[in-house]
This record gives structure tokens, sequence and C-alpha cells, in this order.
């Protein structure tokens, strides 16, 4: 419907243009361009957008605890918009029909008589009393209700119709009014196109007669109404009066031709106005990040701030712990002082005062050297992973870290170990572990497996007063869907509380706020995720069980699904109430 309307705005542009400043003028072959392109135009320029990049900064997922959504069934209030596109097909349908009709006549009167084909015309004389009339080629006339003068002049008329092609603009018109049914406008616009093909004739006509005031008085015997056909040019018309007045027009001005350029800067404040659309692109900041990179973290040793240096010479022997706070957490934690990261160091003195029934990782750090601050090497289990992943382990499946700095590090890893390695060893019964959001995910060989918990995704709405609009990759999702996305599959979350510029982004439907939800763009790189525990798994459509599922291949599955609570139970019945995983192959694709 909205491209509906602004074809509408824009017909409205060129007619009002056309009714101001074009239709006193007697440039009728101009007129009737300037009319046809506004046609072509109004439905055109909907599709032309014109671009406005916003820089956004998306959210980050590594702290978020997605909850499932419990939505309540709401009746939707009674609004006639809901029915709106119903009613608009009702009335193209009408009013399709009723061109047909039309059609129909004319074809109906065209055929039925016998026509003489004279120098490209087709010539066909009735006895009907209809007003005479062209169809492309076609020239209709009853010769018996004329003088031969007058029949003469009738002709003339006709054949510039007819060489013209002005049928061509007739059915254009018409097409637009079935399409444009509801709008005034149009209907008024196809009077105006038509008045102004009769002004073609009229002039070419006058040109060839010897005689205006004769033809004049043609105009007027033929001005008492008769059956017409609508999809012809006839000769007859309601503004007789209008046609002689412009047949004794004065020729307008060249210059007056510039009157034409007025409509382009309308159409361009209209493009600014209503015809543009805001892509939102992800901010990026290099210098900001390369500097923070710089800065130093905050450290702690047994919970009081201190300096490098000091965190530097602490004998290693002395230390308990180590643990390392970057991002959200950080600020959360130490407010704006640990945007740069916290270290955290705990010595042995401390841990025993706190806890003698506990014992973390030991820390061994071998050699010294390297001062800078930029992110070391990490190498899990003979692994290297990144920092991200590093952030994520579980302390309790840690067995042992040692650190390698300088020339210790370079001489085993190169230049890789430049800023330093950490060694990080696990316990023997796991090679990977790690808590993303309430999920523990766990790794054996090259599989990861996910401990499932209930309520792993996020009530998005907690955050707004009522319901927001969901918006996933671009498009419209209820809260069901947000609650069977998986996690994993999440590259950012946005959310939009601001009233006024929801709306406009995303119209009425967005006023109670707008969560955007964005994908991973490069699903290749997920994970081969096997679930531990009691879910239903549907493989191609069957049921199969955990120990075939388990045999799977991962190379041969194409896409994976998971559902839970109520979507579960809807669709699998009782079997799907601890979640269900639907597995499709790429053979069954």
């Amino acid at each position: 419907m909205e491209h509906l309307l602004k074809t509408s705005a824009v017909i409205a542009i060129f007619y009002v243009c056309y009714k101001l400043f074009l239709q006193r003028e007697t440039f009728f072959e101009h007129n009737r361009w300037f009319l046809l392109m506004g046609l072509i135009t109004s439905f055109l320029i909907p599709f032309l957008v014109i671009p406005i990049y916003v820089e956004t900064t998306p959210l980050d997922l590594s702290n978020f605890v997605f909850e499932t959504a419990t939505t309540e069934n709401v009746e939707k209030p009674f609004s006639i918009l809901d029915y709106l596109p119903i009613i608009y097909g009702i009335g193209v349908g009408i009013f399709t029909l009723r061109f047909f009709v039309q059609f129909a006549s004319l074809a109906w009167v065209i055929f039925k008589n016998k026509g003489e084909k004279i120098g490209g015309f087709i010539y066909i004389e009735t006895n009907g009393d209809v007003s005479p009339f062209s169809f492309f080629n076609w020239i209709v006339c009853n010769p018996t209700q004329f003088t031969e003068t007058e029949l003469n002049q009738i002709m003339t008329h006709e054949k510039v119709h007819a060489t013209q092609k002005h049928s061509i603009d007739i059915l254009l018109t018409h097409l637009s009014c079935i399409m444009l049914w509801f709008n005034p406008v149009i209907w008024l616009y196809n009077k105006a196109l038509k008045q102004n093909l009769e002004f073609i004739a009229d002039k070419e006509t006058a040109n060839i007669t010897s005689c205006k005031k004769s033809y004049q008085y043609t105009l007027l015997k033929t001005s008492m109404p008769s059956h017409q056909m609508a999809l012809s040019t006839n000769f007859y018309n309601s503004l007789i009066k209008k046609r002689i007045v412009m047949l004794h027009k004065s020729k307008s001005k060249k210059i007056n031709q510039l009157k034409y350029a007025l409509v382009i800067p309308v159409l361009g404040l209209f493009l600014m106005g209503f015809n543009t659309k805001e892509v939102y692109v992800e901010k990026v900041s290099i210098n900001s990040e390369k500097t923070n990179q710089e800065k130093p973290p905050l450290y702690f040793i047994d919970g009081k701030e201190t300096s490098k240096k000091e965190a530097d010479n602490l004998n290693p022997q002395r230390i308990e712990s180590i643990n390392v706070l970057k991002g959200k957490v950080a600020i959360e934690k130490y407010g704006n002082k640990g945007k740069n990261g916290v270290i955290e160091i705990t010595t042995k003195e401390k841990e025993t005062a706190i806890n003698n029934s506990k014992s973390l990782p030991e820390v061994k750090v071998i050699g010294y050297g390297n001062k800078d601050d930029k992110n070391p090497l990490y190498i899990v289990d003979g692994k290297e992973i990144d920092q991200d992943i590093m952030n994520s382990i579980d302390p309790n499946t840690i067995d042992k870290i040692d650190v390698l700095k300088g020339e210790h590090a370079t001489r085993q890893y190169g230049e890789k170990g430049k800023n330093g390695v950490v060694l990080i060893t696990l316990k023997s019964e796991w090679n990977v572990s790690a808590k993303r959001n309430t999920n523990v995910i766990f790794a054996k060989k090259d599989t990861i497996y996910v401990v499932d918990k209930p309520n792993v995704f996020k009530n998005y709405s907690k955050n707004f007063d009522k319901q927001p609009l969901y918006i996933l990759d671009g498009k419209e999702i209820d809260s069901k869907q947000v609650a069977t996305l998986d996690e994993l599959t999440i590259e950012s979350v946005s959310e939009i509380k601001e009233r006024n510029y929801a709306v406009e982004k995303y119209g009425k439907k967005a006023k109670n706020g707008v969560v955007e939800i964005k994908t991973r763009t490069d699903k290749s790189k997920s994970p081969v995720i096997k679930i531990v525990g009691n879910a239903l798994y549907i493989v191609d459509g069957k049921e199969m069980k955990k120990e075939d599922f388990d045999l799977l291949k991962p190379e041969n599955i194409e896409s994976m699904n998971v559902l839970k609570g109520d979507t579960a139970t809807k669709k699998y019945s009782d079997k799907g109430k601890n979640g269900v995983i639907e597995i499709t192959t790429k053979e069954k694709k």
C-alpha cells in the first residue's frame, strides 16, 4: 500500500503542475508527452530509494543471558487498516471487469460491421447511434448523420488520432485508473489527458480544413450526446466550448516551455522527503581500539589496586590465581577505571586465609622480559585459541597454567610468541570447557557438546514497558520465533527504546520499541553441536535414537534447528517436552 500512496502523490504533483502552468498553453504535443511521462514516472519513482547510511554499534552478546520469552494470547483489536488490502483488491477487480466490458463493447462495434481498408486506415460504417471515433487504425462513423463536408472534417480529425497512436494514451490512463481507482486525482488526470488529445486533433484538422468556422459548426453539431466508446478517441467531447476556445487561442511563446522544468525540483523534494531509507552499518572505530590496547589495564593484588610494575615484580611462587576481566564485566565491577581491562591477582597467603579447603590451578611463570601490553598467544592443550575463548574457559576445568615471556616464548613459538605465551593444561576428562550464557559447553575431540538448561533465551521484553517489535535480519518475527533462536548463530542485538525514532523507522507497530537481531552471515563456521540430555532427535523428518544420532558425521549435516518449550510440544506433543533437535542432512536437501 505504501507504493500505491507514493504513486498517487507523484500523479498529484504532475497533475497540479499541468493545471497551474501548462493547461492554458498551446504546446499540445508537449503536454501530451508531459502527461504520459507523469503516468510512467508515478509508477517507477517509488522504486527509486535514496539510502541514508547511519552508523550503529552492535551490542556485545558475550555477557547476555537468554531466557525463553513467555507470551499470552491477546485478542487483537479491530482495525480497518487490516482490511485495506482486501478493499483495494475488490476495487481492482470491479474496475478490471468494467474495463473488459468496455473493451468487449468496442470490439463488438468494430467487428460486427464491414470495414474497408484505404491508405492504412480501416473505415467502418455503422447504422447505429454512435458518435464518430477511432481506435488505433479503425475509424468508425455513421455517414448518414453528416454532410460530405462535415464527414471529411470528421475523418481528418480521426486520422490525426489514428496516426499519432492516441489509443495508447487512452489505454494507459484506463489501466492507471484500475490500479489507483481509490485516488480521485487519477480520474481528473484521465480527463485532462483525453481533453489534450482532442486539442491536438482539433489543431491539426483546423490547419488542414479550408474553413475553420465550418469546422467549429461541425463541433457544435456533434455536441449532442450519443453512445460513445469509453476506450476510443471520440470526435464528440462534452467540453466543446474549451475546444473552440483553444482553436482561437494565440500560439504560446517559446519561452513558456521552461515551465516544463518546474516539475523537476518538486519531484526532487518528494524523493528527499518520502523516498529515503536508513541503512545501518556497523561503526568501526579502529583508532579508539588501538588507543585502548596501548593503555595498561588496572591491576589488583589481593583486592588492592597496584601498579603494573609491582605486579610484574611479584614473586611467581606467591601467586595462587590470576583473573582477567574485560569489556562490560570489568566496567560493571570497577566502573570507568576498568575500561582497559582488569587483572586480579590472588596470592597464596590471601587465598589460604579465605578458604583452605579449595585450591585453584597452579601458576608457573617461566622467564621475564616482555613489557608489551598486547594480547599474548593462548595455547590450550596444544591448540591455539583466541582471546574470547580464553575468557570463556571455566577455571574449574583448568589443571595448570604456564606463562612464557621474552626469549622463552619466541624460542618455542617464534614471532607469534613475541607478546608472551599463556599455556593452559585442562583436566584429563575435557580438552575444552566454556560457559556461554546459561549453557555449559564441553568439547571432546572435534565435537562440541551442549548441556541444555531451561530459560536459555533472554526475555527481551523485560527492558520495555510493553511488548516490543522484533526484527530478525530485517524481517519482522514474533516472540515465539525469538525463543527458538540458536544463540550461537546470533551476531548482535540492538534495542530501540526511543518511540519517535522507532516509529519513524518501522511505522506505528514499533510504538512500544524495537529489538533488532542480526545473525552471523558466515554459517559455515558454526561448530558441530550435540545436545547432552533427553531431547527428541528428528533427522530428515524421522525420529532417531540418540546413539544413532551421535554417529552422524558432522560434514553430512546441512542444518540444525532446536525446538523448546511450547514450540516443541505443540509440534511433537509430549515426546518433545525435553526439547527437540531437528537435523536436515545434505543428502535430504
